[in-house]
This record gives structure tokens, C-alpha cells and sequence, in this order.
């Protein structure tokens, strides 16, 4: 029997507990309800919340509060009572004068009550009118008592004679009827009687209420006095319960039973007093400011328990409040002291120890509810700043602290562990937030920075570090072990690992998750191996779950349900529940397996501040579950208590309710007509299954609600058009649909459930009618124009088809020709380029002739050949010059000068022709200096066509004059160019056309024939610059052709244009090429044109040795055999072209190093850049100057002797002394070998040939040619450089720096003085000597 007691005073102490938990969320005036007094409140059968107020009725969607009005029905304000809805429906209403009701069809308060009650049987005038708690109907008229079963649908009356009825309560068979004098009687419906059952005390003020609790007890009290009665109607007595004399000095205002055996008593000013069943015990909820989910106001009106455990509450000053029953299993308990709980545990003697980040550690009783604090102020512990706990198997309480190390607590003592190190080392466990012990009573400690520590039972320490381990980082975030203790996991900022505790072997675990997602590379916060053997990880980005026996990895997101995706921490409940501390909210997750697929399933149920947990900011690490299966999340000042056992997971399937529709942003009543009188809605939307709506409302949009109040700030809905569509979240309840095309649309909507949650859908049908253009009768229209239109269009077709067959066969005629022409142009040009090679031949022999002394007997024979060919390459330049202009290809290269200088110089070229044929030629200068942009070649050719034409249809003793001035246009300054003939003219009707392509005008007076593209290529270079050229008439004859440029000065420097540095070069030509007497430079020309050839090998072998080879392949044999210095390549060849060549000797580690230059007919810029991106250092055209190319071979001899002096330089880039990156890889690598075997003595030259990579002599010859060095020099002159440099920094002797760079001293000494001509002594001598 004591045991019994004490159960129930534990039960009793519980429940108090629990109702101290509850939180309370509010709806008033700032929410959207019409007034702060709610006189009673109603869920219906759709799920709307109905509150009645002063100021009218209001509807509540969760989203949107709708007000209805009474006043427009003829009452005196808006004032409502009390409200109810009867089992078939209809919400009924009481305000202070009528009776109501709500037509839900029409969406409206409607005041005729007898339409509802004739068809029940019910006639007179209605006195009271109630429904009981099996909504059924009780009324009272003219005397009579009547009682309406729905199920039954069976009406019961009775006669009431002499008293007024205030109320009828009824629970199944338990019939009690409340008359105003205070008489309570039941009624008995098989009798047809009606017995007094008891007499409430009287009431000096105020009206009698009475509630039937679900024991049957009754509860009378009256609103406006403090007498709240009890009767068991069981026993047929009053009782007495716990609290009764606290109400004497404040009065009840409602009375309810919420289902679980406690009675709710509202009061007028001290809050909600809750009794247990048995009525012995009672707790109190009341207003607290300090805490934010606290009852929002003392002042209580009524209550209302809905069917979802909901206890809503209606205030007179607050609107309303309502709190979740089943959501009890919260807490908050503060601490003594402000600030954050780093770790939290529960000792073996049940105490439980709080760590604080900056105040020490306290220690709470629980017997005694007491704290005691310790700090390094009042006790021995190293630091305030504790970070991490652990309790051992040994009892031993062990706590991690930010920057003094780990230690223990025993027996109310607290030891320090110290780690055996040097006094000038930093203790690398001096940040340590997280310990574990193993099978083998080890224990492990993770730290901040400085990886993991493992300390045996004798104190021993072994470190896994990222410099002696696998691990990537020394950053520890997380430790747990399997339920065995014999592995241990280890999670870190770069991925996860785990630790064979008895063989103590670390490995990395990879495992791949959904989204390829290793888990090498997972940031982890957190980590905890559960009971079912899974390893859940908490990230940045939601939780992962592995299997570590099926290699599979789970991840779950806000997707799956949880709060937030960065994670916190991780706790274990007795049930084998998890739950999650994120950044916003906690996660419960309920780990299923289904035998039928062998796998796990997830179940996550998101908690966040509205569910009662307050607004604690969690943090990290600080996640505990005590003895009792409490989970204790640590926060700032306080923690969180979770009570797994108290909470109630009911999955719910949530029906989504259509509420409302906009159109253009108003909200569309029932019966209210649009702007062209159209009704959308004719009966309440939540009834219809179809709307209809025009084409023209494009903007128009639905609201819904799933009607969870509780649950509401965690749902989301999402929709689709159809059901083959995928769905649409949305954010929030309303739907937009924005130019919707005409047709038939199913609006599917449901609540976004977490995975594996099916939702109801609901489903509306959108009729879009189509606009009158896209109606039946405009089809019949369009159709009739259609056949009209066809008839018409195939008329027009027919005789569209006859023209365009006549100008297709015009086309192909066209084509035809075209391709004609563009067969003719490609043979020209090819011809043209063929051409170039034996010009070649010509002009360079010639060019080398005339400046022979031995042939000045022929020089006027040779000038004239010389001259003759490059006219004849003049010709074959301008149709390359032409043929580019066609393709489009030309390209504008502007160079800065002075463009009179330029002019002037081109003009002296033609001297000798001007004499040749009488014609003198004249140049003025009116303006001596424009400096400006112009592109040199295209303006030589300008000038070089127009003068050419000037003199040669020019007449005997006739003239030319070229003038070059500066005119003033609305563009601004231009350069003006006229050259002006006396020769036989241009007709005018010609003068448009001469600029045309192949426009050839036909004259007596002359033979000569024109190409016809001489004039055409000047327009199309004068446009290229800008300018324009048009030609007039020269009194009395000839023609004047007038150039304008614009004038643009932005300076330019273009090294490789320098001509005048080209002319100094070429000028000083013999005095340069002054080749070694001893030894000369090898060359390969490779030409399969023999005479052009055997011409090269005559002009090179004076100097050279020269080897020669027809192809490409031909010279890739010779240059395995020969070492080559320098390779003149052509482009075109058969077999293998230039270009093939250049790109594998550049991509040959053998043969990179030699510089390679092109010679080609090839001129167009595309195939410059061609050959230069495959390597190519040169690239000469033909026809070319041979002194050019003769200086050319000299400069890149040159510059490799140059880098062999350049070599013995101490800090020298390879990139410096190679031309291509296979060679400065090559000396890169080299200089590596060296440097690392700079102090082995007995590195030999074949060891160094073996590490780079190549044979003896393949080395020998790359160096030489790179370097000037062979290898056993290379290495010898970088050992001296090293020495040298130690000999400036250091202060070594001489001797230790022979044998730092791997000589002996006397070889040092020698080598030394050969290369820089001091002995090392003397030049360390003179360096001290240069400091002072």
C-alpha cells in the first residue's frame, strides 16, 4: 500500500512537472482577429478555427483570419457568445439578443434559424439553444424541451414548464438540464422526466455555468463570483479539490476536461489552475515575461480542446492562446551561471557536472537541487575554460580544457595529466575537447590541432599525427566506438577514419554515398556510432548515416525533415532514437529497419522554437543522455531537458483545404461579381470542385491550408498542373497562376511530407475559357478565311513556283561562272605561290652578283634582269594581295610615322621608269610632317599601283605630280594625297566603275592591257585605313586621283618594323660574319626544291658546314647522326612538311634545343603564326635577302655562345639560356640532381645521366649544345657557384665548404682559381675586404 503511494505521488509529481512544460503560442488583434475578448472558440469539421468576440465572429486558416459581422442582421453591435457546430454541420450562434447561424454554402451569417430547425421537427420561438459534447442539438421553445440525434436522426421533447432554462449538458446516457434559479435536474428520456438532482448555492451576481467532466462530475460555477461548485453525480455529493480556498478570492470563468484526466479551470485574473484526476493535486499556469511561449495573459475567458490535442485558450485581453498537449516533452532549466555549457555529464554517483567556456565547472545535486562551482579560484582545476568531458569505467570524471591540458575528478578531487615533454615545447594535448576510452582501457584525446593521443593505463602517450599516421589533419572533431569498444571512429575536418583499438592500425574509411560524396572528403562536425551498429555524421550539410557492414551511406537534409543542415551534435536516447542539435531547432530521427528490403529507414521530426524549446542558442559538443534516457542539450545560462518518454510522434496526414481565391490580389467572396459582372464563386470554395475562369483574368491565385495549427511553421505544400507533372514547393499558402492558356487544368496540392510520408492531395479543376479569338465561332471564321486564303495562295503559288524555277536556272548559271572564276583565281594563286620559289632563285643570285667587283662588266645586264623580276614579283604579290581581299583575310597592321618621308620614298623607286619613258615626275610637299598611323605596306602598294598607272598610260614629254598635303574636314584633320597625270584619261561613265574588280576600260590610244584588280585592291587598302579615293578630271588632260586619310596619332613602337636598325645590321653585314677560323657551326637545309637547294649550300658553305636533306623524315635521320646547330627548313615538301618537322624536333627532348628557321612563299599571316606556334624561331619569306638570312644564323650563334658565358652567372633562369620548355625542364631538372647530391663527392656523371634520364652521350651532346658544358663540367661549375655563394653568405671555413659541395680542398682550391681566377682564400679574403 506505501508502495502504491508513493507511485502515485510520484505520478501526481510528474504530471505537475509536465503541465509546467506547456507552451503557448498567440493569435490577437495584431495577428488578424477582429478583438482581444474571445468569448468562445470552435473547431470545425473542416478544420477552421472560429472565435467569438466582442466585435464579431472570425474564421482562422492558420494563414488568414476572416471576420463576420451581426449587426447588418439587426443586432445592436457584433458582439457573439458562444458558438458551435452539431453533427450535421452547422455552426450555430449566440450573441446577447438571437440566435444564428452559418450558411457555409453561401459563406454568411444568415439569422433565419427556423430553415435549419422546421426540417428536425423544432417549432416556436427558440429560448435556448446548445449542442452537447456528442454534438448533438438541445433547444428549448414555448415551454417544451427538445433533443435532436443526429445518428438517430430521431427528435425527443418533453414539456418544461415554469423555470428558464440556462444550459443542458450531456455525456452518453448522463443528462443534466441547469435552470437559471440554479436547480440542476436530470433528465430521464425513457421516463419523460426530468428529477432535480442538486441545488447550486445561490449567486449574488452573475449567471450559472455548468461543465460534465468525463467522470461526470459537474461543475457549476457562475462567471461574475468566486463560488466554482463540484457535484459527483456518481456518489450524488459535492466534493472538495485541491486549490479551492486559492479560487475564493478570484472566480472561475471556464471549466474543461482535457482528455487525460485533468481538469482546466480558467480564471478572471490568476491564469489556468490544472487539478489530476483525483483532484488532490493541482499546478498553476500563469503569465511569466520571462519566459517567450509563456501563457500570454492571467485573464482567461474559455477553453477549447480540439480533435488534433490542441488546448486552445480565449483571453479578454490577449486574443487567443493554444498550446499542444503532446508537446510536453520539453524543458528548460536554468543555471546559476551566464554562460555557454561547453559539455555536459552525469557522474557515477549521479551527479551532474556542467562545463562553462570562462567559468569553471559546476556540479549539480539533484537530491538536494543545489550547484556547487568549481573554478581555478576556489579549487585546483587548470582553467575556467573546460571544453569536453568523459566519464571512465574506473568512475574517474575527465574534462578537456581550451589551453591547460586534461584532467580528472575522483572522489572530489581533481588530478592534472601531465605529458612528458621538453620545457621549451608546447603540450600537445593542451587543447583537448574530446576523450573516449577503449576495450583496453586506453584512454584517447582528440585535440584542436594537434591530432590524437592515445594514453595507456600506465600514463604512457602515443601520438597519431598527421606527420607519423594516415590522417590528413591534426583537427579532431568528433570520436565514438563501436558497442564493443574494440574500434574506435575518428571524425576530422577532412574526412573520417578509424582505429583497430588492439592492433592499434589506422585507416581511412571511403564509402560513397547517393551523391558520389566520398567520405574522405566530408567536413565533420560530429560523429556517434549508435547501438544498431550505425556511424551517424553530423556535417555542414546535413547528417550522414553509414553502414559500415554494407558499405552504404545514407544522407539526410532539410529535404528529409531535418531543422537545419549544419549539425551540432549528436545524442542517443534508451529507445535508440537519435536526436540532433543543429543552427536552428533539434531533429528527433526514428531508425527503422525493414526486414523486407534488409535496410534502414528514416523517419525525421524537426523541433524548433514554436515547439517549445525556446530560443536556445545550442552549442557544439554539448549533448548528453543520462541514466534516465533524458536527453540535455547545453545552451548559454540554461539547458535544454528532453523527456524521449513524454514524446508523442503521431504521424499525420494532412488534407489540404482550398480557402480562398484572389483575383488581381482581392480576395473573391461568395456571390460577389467581378468588373463585367461575371460571379466566380456561387457557393463557398471549399465546397466547389471546379472553377471557371475567362482568359482575360491572367492574374489570379488560390490559397490553402492543411489546418495544423500545432505543426503549421514546419509545413510546406506543393503542387502540380496535372498528375503527370512534377510538383512545385511553395512558399507559403497561396498559389499564383499568371496568363494561364485556355483548357482544363488539375490543380493537385499536397503538404511536402518528409520521404516516406504519403500526403492526401487535393484536387481542384481550373477551366480557363478561351478568349473570343479563340472560340468556336472565330474557328468557323478562320476557317472559312483559311479556304478563301488557300484558294487564293495556291493561284499565287503557281506563279510564284514558274519565277522562281526561271531564277534558280539564273542561279546555277551564276554558280556556274562563279565557280569558273574561283577555279581560275585558286590555279592563279597556286601558280602565283609556285612562282615565288624560282623568283627566288633569280632575284637572291642577282641581289649577291651586283654586289660582286667581279661582275661589274654585266651590271646594267644584271640590273635589268634584277629589275624585270621583281617586277614580275611586284605582279604576282598584287594578285596574292588581290586573292586575300576576295577571302576577306587581309588584316590591318598600322605602323606610326611620318607619312610624306614614306610617300616620298616609294615615289623615288620610280625614277627610273619615269625616265625611261619621258614622263617626268614631280613631288610637292605642301605640308612636310603628318605623323600619323597608316599600315607601310598597304600604302606602298597604294601609291605603287597608282603611280605605275599614272606613268604607263602616260604620253612622251608628258607629266606626273604627286602632292601631299593637310585639309580640314567636318571629321576633322585629314591627309590628302592627289596624284595627278597628263596621260589619255577615264570617260566619266567610267569613273564610278574603274574601282570595280576586273573593270578594264578599253582606249585607242594605248596597247597596254591592265589585270583589271590594280585600282580595286587601292580602294579596298584606302577603305581599310579609313580614307576614301574618288578621281576628277586634270584639265585639259589626264586624270587626278585624290586620297583622304584621317589623321590618327597614337605613337607606336613596333620593334620588329625598325628598319632603320635592319639597315644598320645589313650595312655592317661583312664586318659581322666573321666566323671561327678553327671551327665551324653545322647547319641542315632542308628544301626539296633541288636547285633552290644546292643554291643555299653554295651561299652557306663559306662559312658553314652545311648538310642538306630533301624532306622532313630525310632530315630527322640526319640529325640522329650529325650535331646540327642551326636547321633552314621549307614549309611546303612532300613526305614530311615543314610544319611536321618543326613540331617534332621541338617535342624531342634530343633535338629541342636547335633553333629552326622557315623559309616559305607562304606570306599570309595565319601561317606566320602557324609556324611560330609550333616552335619556329625564324620564319623568312620568299623571295628573301641573303644577307639577311646570313645575319639571322649569326644572331642565333650568337646568342647560344652567349649563354655559355651566361651559364656562369650564379642565379641564372634555365628559362634564360633554352628556347623551348622541353629544354628549360631538361636544365631545371638537372640543376635539381645537382643540388640534391651537391655534397656527395662520389656522384658520378653516369648516376647523373641515369636520374635525368638519358644515355651518357645523349646528355653530353645536350648540354654541350645548351650550356657550352659537358656533364662532368655542368656539375663542376655548379658545385663552384654553390661553393662561391657559401664563401659570400656563410662563415665557414674553406675546407667545410669543399666538402659541402662534394670536392676535395686541393680540388676546390684548383677548380676555383681556373674559373674565377682567385683562390678560394683570396676571394673570401676580398669579399670581407668589400663589406668593410
Amino acid at each position: 500500500m506505501k508502495a502504491l503511494f508513493i507511485t502515485l505521488l510520484q505520478l501526481i509529481v510528474c504530471i505537475t512537472q509536465v503541465h509546467a512544460r506547456l507552451s503557448f503560442r498567440t493569435f490577437d488583434v495584431k495577428s488578424g482577429i477582429s478583438d482581444n475578448y474571445v468569448q468562445s472558440i470552435l473547431r470545425d469539421q473542416y478544420g477552421f478555427m472560429w472565435f467569438a468576440t466582442l466585435n464579431g465572429l472570425n474564421r482562422y486558416d492558420g494563414y488568414q483570419c476572416k471576420r463576420y459581422t451581426t449587426i447588418q442582421l439587426g443586432t445592436y453591435n457584433n458582439c457573439v457568445n458562444t458558438i458551435a457546430e452539431d453533427a450535421s454541420g452547422i455552426i450555430w450562434l449566440k450573441t446577447p439578443q438571437y440566435y444564428f447561424f452559418y450558411n457555409r454554402e453561401l459563406d454568411k451569417i444568415d439569422s433565419d434559424i427556423h430553415s435549419q430547425l422546421s426540417p428536425l421537427g423544432i417549432e416556436g420561438k427558440v429560448e435556448m439553444l446548445c449542442v452537447d459534447n456528442e454534438q448533438n442539438l438541445w433547444c428549448t421553445t414555448d415551454n417544451r424541451l427538445y433533443y435532436y440525434v443526429y445518428k438517430e436522426k430521431r427528435l425527443h421533447q418533453m414539456p418544461l414548464i415554469g423555470k428558464k432554462t440556462l444550459v443542458v449538458t450531456a455525456k452518453q446516457s448522463h443528462h443534466y438540464i441547469l435552470f437559471a434559479d440554479g436547480e440542476i435536474a436530470q433528465i430521464n428520456w425513457k421516463a419523460k422526466t426530468i428529477q432535480k438532482e442538486c441545488q447550486a448555492p445561490p449567486s449574488p451576481s452573475g449567471e450559472y455555468r455548468m461543465y460534465m467532466d468525463n467522470q461526470f462530475r459537474l461543475w457549476i460555477y457562475t462567471i461574475y463570483a468566486s463560488n466554482i461548485q463540484c457535484y459527483d453525480t456518481g456518489n450524488q455529493q459535492w466534493v472538495h479539490f485541491a486549490g479551492e480556498e486559492l479560487l475564493e478570492n478570484d472566480f472561475a470563468k471556464s471549466v474543461i476536461d482535457d482528455g487525460q484526466g485533468n481538469i482546466w479551470i480558467g480564471t478572471n485574473s490568476k491564469g489556468i489552475y490544472i487539478l489530476n484526476n483525483r483532484l488532490n493535486e493541482y499546478t498553476s499556469i500563469h503569465r511569466d515575461d520571462d519566459t517567450p511561449f509563456s501563457l500570454p495573459s492571467n485573464h482567461i475567458n474559455c477553453f477549447y480542446k480540439d480533435s488534433q490535442e490542441i488546448m486552445w485558450v480565449g483571453t479578454s485581453k490577449q486574443g487567443v492562446a493554444f498550446t499542444c498537449l503532446d508537446n510536453i516533452s520539453f524543458e528548460t532549466c536554468r543555471t546559476p551561471e551566464q554562460e555557454d555549457i561547453s559539455c555536459i555529464q552525469e557522474d557515477e554517483k549521479g551527479y551532474l557536472w556542467l562545463g562553462f567556456d570562462g567559468k569553471g565547472l559546476v556540479r549539480y545535486d539533484k537530491k538536494r537541487h543545489t550547484y556547487q562551482l568549481f573554478n581555478t579560484s576556489n579549487s585546483n582545476i587548470p582553467s575556467n575554460l573546460i571544453i569536453g568531458s568523459y566519464l571512465d569505467t574506473k568512475g574517474r570524471m575527465w574534462f578537456g580544457s581550451y589551453g591547460s591540458g586534461v584532467f580528472y575528478e575522483q572522489n572530489g578531487t581533481f588530478h592534472s595529466i601531465s605529458y612528458p615533454m621538453e620545457k621549451s615545447d608546447e603540450n600537445p594535448i593542451s587543447y583537448t575537447r574530446h576523450i573516449i576510452e577503449d576495450k583496453e582501457g586506453n584512454l584517447w584525446m582528440g585535440t584542436f590541432m594537434n591530432g590524437l593521443y592515445c594514453m595507456d593505463s600506465k600514463g604512457k602517450f602515443t601520438a597519431y599525427t598527421q606527420t607519423n599516421s594516415c590522417l590528413q589533419t591534426n583537427s579532431i572533431m568528433g570520436l565514438s566506438h563501436s558497442n564493443d569498444y574494440a574500434t574506435l571512429y575518428i571524425g576530422t575536418s577532412t574526412g573520417l577514419y578509424k582505429m583497430d583499438v588492439l592492433t592499434k592500425r589506422l585507416t581511412q574509411i571511403n564509402g560513397e554515398s547517393e551523391e558520389n560524396s566520398p567520405l574522405n572528403k566530408i567536413h565533420v562536425n560530429c560523429l556517434h556510432r549508435d547501438q544498431q551498429g550505425l556511424l551517424w555524421i553530423g556535417t555542414r550539410s546535413g547528417i550522414y548515416i553509414y553502414e559500415e557492414k554494407r558499405k552504404k551511406l545514407t544522407h539526410l537534409s532539410t529535404d528529409d525533415g531535418i531543422s537545419h543542415a549544419y549539425i551540432r551534435r549528436i545524442a542517443e536516447d534508451h529507445n535508440k532514437d537519435i536526436w540532433l542539435t543543429t543552427d536552428r531547432g533539434i531533429t528527433h530521427i526514428i531508425s527503422m529497419n525493414d526486414s523486407s528490403t534488409n535496410s534502414f529507414q528514416f523517419r525525421c521530426y524537426p523541433y524548433f522554437e514554436e515547439d517549445g524549446i525556446g530560443n536556445i542558442a545550442f552549442n557544439n559538443y554539448s549533448v548528453y543522455c543520462n541514466r534516465k534516457g533524458n536527453i540535455l542539450i547545453g545552451g548559454t545560462g540554461k539547458y535544454l531537458k528532453i523527456y524521449p518518454e513524454l514524446n508523442k510522434v503521431h504521424p499525420n496526414k494532412h488534407k489540404v483545404i482550398f480557402t480562398g481565391l484572389y483575383l488581381t490580389n482581392q480576395r473573391i467572396d461568395v456571390g460577389n461579381s467581378t468588373h463585367d459582372g461575371r460571379v466566380l464563386l456561387d457557393k463557398n470554395i471549399l465546397l466547389l470542385d471546379k472553377i471557371i475562369m475567362n482568359y482575360s483574368d491572367n492574374n489570379f491565385a488560390l490559397e490553402v491550408s492543411a489546418m495544423d495549427y500545432g505543426a503549421q511553421h514546419k509545413l510546406q505544400f506543393a503542387y502540380r498542373m496535372g498528375s503527370k507533372e512534377e510538383w512545385v514547393k511553395l512558399e507559403g499558402n497561396r498559389i499564383y497562376f499568371n496568363k494561364l492558356s485556355p483548357g482544363i487544368y488539375r490543380l493537385q496540392v499536397k503538404v511536402n511530407e518528409p520521404i516516406g510520408n504519403q500526403a492526401p492531395i487535393s484536387t481542384l479543376i481550373i477551366q480557363v475559357r478561351p478568349p473570343f479569338w479563340l472560340s468556336t465561332t472565330a474557328y468557323i471564321l478562320y476557317s472559312a478565311l483559311l479556304i478563301i486564303g488557300t484558294t487564293l495562295l495556291l493561284k499565287k503559288m503557281l506563279h510564284k513556283h514558274q519565277r522562281i524555277l526561271q531564277q534558280q536556272k539564273r542561279d546555277l548559271e551564276t554558280a556556274k561562272q562563279h565557280e569558273m572564276d574561283e577555279a581560275k583565281m585558286r590555279f592563279f594563286t597556286n601558280v602565283s605561290h609556285d612562282l615565288r620559289t624560282p623568283l627566288s632563285l633569280i632575284i637572291t643570285p642577282i641581289e649577291k652578283l651586283l654586289h660582286s667587283e667581279s661582275t661589274q662588266a654585266f651590271k646594267d645586264d644584271l640590273a635589268l634582269i634584277h629589275r624585270n623580276a621583281s617586277t614580275l614579283l611586284d605582279e604576282v604579290n598584287q594578285l596574292l594581295d588581290f586573292r586575300k581581299l576576295d577571302q576577306q583575310k587581309t588584316t590591318f597592321s598600322p605602323s606610326y610615322g611620318n607619312l610624306p618621308d614614306f610617300i616620298a620614298d616609294v615615289c623615288m623607286g620610280f625614277n627610273a621608269l619615269s625616265q625611261k619613258k619621258g614622263v617626268s615626275l614631280q613631288i610637292n610637299m605642301n605640308t612636310p610632317k603628318i605623323e600619323m598611323d597608316f599600315d607601310c605596306n598597304k600604302m606602298q602598294r597604294i601609291i605603287f599601283n597608282l603611280l605605275s598607272n599614272a606613268i604607263k598610260y602616260n604620253h612622251e614629254n608628258g607629266s606626273v605630280t604627286v602632292t601631299i598635303d593637310k585639309i580640314l574636314t567636318n571629321d576633322g584633320e585629314r591627309a590628302r594625297i592627289r596624284i595627278a597625270d597628263t596621260g589619255i584619261g577615264i570617260r566619266d561613265e567610267n569613273k564610278e566603275k574603274i574601282f570595280d574588280r576586273f573593270f578594264q576600260e578599253q582606249h585607242k590610244a594605248t596597247t597596254y592591257m591592265g589585270s583589271g584588280i590594280g585600282l580595286h585592291i587601292v580602294k579596298e587598302y584606302v577603305a581599310l585605313h579609313g580614307g576614301e579615293v574618288k578621281v576628277e578630271n586634270n584639265h585639259p588632260k589626264g586624270s587626278i586621283f585624290i586620297i583622304t586619310l584621317p589623321i590618327t596619332r597614337i605613337p607606336q613602337i613596333t620593334p620588329a618594323e625598325d628598319t632603320s636598325s635592319l639597315k644598320t645590321e645589313e650595312s655592317s653585314m661583312q664586318k659581322i660574319i666573321e666566323p671561327s677560323k678553327t671551327e665551324k657551326a653545322s647547319l641542315l637545309v632542308v628544301e626539296d626544291n633541288d636547285d633552290f637547294r644546292e643554291f643555299l649550300i653554295s651561299c652557306l658553305k663559306e662559312y658553314y658546314v652545311v648538310f642538306d636533306a630533301p624532306d622532313g623524315k630525310k632530315a630527322l635521320s640526319i640529325l640522329s647522326q650529325q650535331q646540327i646547330q642551326i636547321i633552314i627548313s621549307d614549309v611546303m615538301m612532300p613526305v614530311m612538311d615543314g610544319m611536321k618537322l618543326c613540331h617534332k624536333v621541338k617535342t624531342d627532348i634530343r633535338y629541342s634545343h636547335i633553333p629552326i628557321i622557315l623559309l616559305t612563299a607562304r606570306t599570309t599571316e595565319e601561317h606566320i603564326l602557324s609556324g611560330l606556334r609550333e616552335g619556329a624561331d625564324e620564319y623568312i619569306t620568299k623571295p628573301f635577302n641573303l644577307e639577311i638570312l646570313l645575319l639571322r644564323i649569326h644572331k642565333m650563334l650568337m646568342w647560344t655562345r652567349n649563354n655559355h658565358e651566361k651559364f656562369k652567372t650564379i642565379d641564372l633562369s634555365p628559362s634564360e639560356i633554352t628556347i623551348s620548355t622541353l629544354d628549360e625542364q631538361l636544365i631545371e631538372k638537372a640543376v635539381r640532381i645537382i643540388e640534391q647530391n651537391m655534397d656527395n663527392s662520389e656522384f658520378t656523371v653516369e648516376e647523373f645521366s641515369s636520374q635525368v634520364g638519358m644515355s651518357r652521350s645523349g646528355l653530353y651532346k645536350k648540354l654541350m649544345q645548351i650550356t657550352g658544358k659537358s656533364p662532368l663540367e655542368f656539375m663542376r661549375i655548379l658545385r663552384l657557384k654553390r661553393g662561391r655563394k657559401l664563401l659570400e653568405e656563410s662563415q665557414l671555413s674553406v675546407s667545410q665548404i669543399a666538402y659541402q659541395v662534394g670536392l676535395s680542398p686541393k680540388q676546390f682550391a684548383k677548380f676555383f682559381k681556373e674559373e674565377f681566377n682567385y683562390l678560394p682564400s683570396e676571394y673570401k679574403k676580398k669579399q670581407e675586404t668589400t663589406e668593410e
